[in-house]
């Protein structure tokens, strides 16, 4: 989320200041092409695998959670339905997943409208309208994860801060000659990058599903994403982020999204049904091999 607020952000921001002016709607086909074209493809390849795995119940739902995610209302099917990421009935519901694209896409529905209506009438506060609007949605998702905890996991205004802390990069980025905080990011940037780097690598150890989300806990890895991208310090960080496995990763990333969650769902199933146990080696193989695939002939 922090990275497609940065690069969103980043690509309207230098279109505006280009042309004095955002095209909405090439903006949108733009978004369509980039998007729906493999979607509509692992759309139509889990639905014909899932016709002779799964039930008949589980494929009514398959349908419905594909039609979900084509209209991006992927998270509002699933918040209503119940699901709970990471609960055992979930992980065999193969677009679970596109919750979060649906997220993203309403985001990039709604955020430019208001950002050029920001950058025309009052640009000079659009960073502390950013600092408020980060505020209120995470204090949102911290009193949400407690009384709401599906309805906030799944919903865009207690998403948004993740969302808008990487608008914050883009806002900081073009205010360098004022703004003392990026200033100071950025000529201590490698001591930055090692804590953000080091952020991450402790939510991803010890934050689990045990934990409310999103909420304060959510904090350090999304601040370790925003000291990361601001600081762009070219030490040692920067050239394992930039080494050509994971740049490939990147490349296909969108594909490994897609993929993953239909891969993993429908074998879950099929061990369910069959007692055959799938190895987690040939899984990651075959999501990466049907990712590559589909990047180079699709993407």
């Amino acid at each position: 989320f922090v990275i497609s607020g940065y690069l969103i952000s980043s690509l309207l921001f230098k279109e505006y200041l280009n042309d004095n002016k955002i095209n909405f709607l090439n903006f949108y086909i733009r978004r369509i092409r980039r998007l729906l074209p493999l979607l509509f493809f692992v759309s139509i390849i889990t639905i014909i695998v899932a016709w002779y795995i799964i039930l008949p119940s589980e494929f009514l739902d398959l349908i419905y959670s594909v039609y979900n995610a084509i209209t991006f209302r992927a998270n509002f099917y699933f918040q209503q339905t119940g699901s709970l990421y990471g609960a055992d009935i979930s992980d065999i519901r193969p677009f679970l997943h596109t919750w979060s694209l649906s997220v993203e896409e309403q985001f990039y529905f709604l955020f430019p409208i208001f950002f050029l209506l920001i950058l025309i009438f009052i640009k000079r506060f659009l960073t502390i309208l950013v600092f408020v609007g980060i505020f209120f949605s995470l204090a949102l998702a911290e009193w949400g994860s407690i009384y709401y905890p599906n309805f906030i996991f799944y919903m865009l205004p207690s998403r948004g801060w993740e969302l808008l802390t990487g608008v914050l990069i883009t806002c900081l980025e073009n205010n360098t000659n004022k703004n003392k905080i990026y200033i100071f990011i950025k000529n201590k940037g490698e001591y930055f990058s090692f804590f953000g780097f080091l952020l991450i690598i402790i939510s991803i150890i010890f934050i689990n599903d045990n934990y409310r989300h999103p909420s304060i806990i959510t904090v350090p890895v999304v601040l370790g994403t925003f000291f990361i991208i601001a600081s762009q310090n070219k030490n040692i960080i920067y050239k394992f982020l930039k080494s050509n496995i994971l740049v490939f990763i990147g490349l296909i990333s969108y594909s490994l999204y897609l993929w993953h969650y239909p891969v993993l769902a429908l074998s879950r199933i099929l061990e369910y049904s069959s007692s055959i146990n799938i190895h987690i080696i040939i899984k990651i193989l075959l999501i990466f091999t049907l990712s590559c695939l589909s990047y180079f002939f699709i993407e």
